[in-house]
């Protein structure tokens, strides 16, 4: 996920793009992926029912262990070296 964030901010920079991704939590939140990894001691956890606050170290925990059915799917380089990227 790490690994993600940091390919994710280059090619924003590269090509002046704001890519906005979040994170499905196992406590049924979601996350900006980057506020996930900066410097914050909170992040904006988001849910079908609400919105709340949550430790960063919390969410960092709730990030579901293991592959998600869309790992399966991930290219197998990285993705600033794929073609039109």
């Amino acid at each position: 996920l790490a690994a993600f964030a940091g390919a994710a901010a280059v090619i924003g920079r590269r090509h002046g793009l704001r890519l906005d991704a979040e994170v499905d939590l196992a406590n049924g939140y979601g996350v900006k992926l980057a506020e996930l990894f900066s410097e914050s001691r909170t992040v904006l956890g988001r849910s079908l029912a609400d919105v709340r606050l949550l430790s960063r170290d919390e969410a960092l925990r709730a990030v579901a262990p293991g592959r998600s059915p869309a790992a399966s799917h991930a290219p197998a380089y990285p993705l600033e070296l794929q073609q039109g990227v």
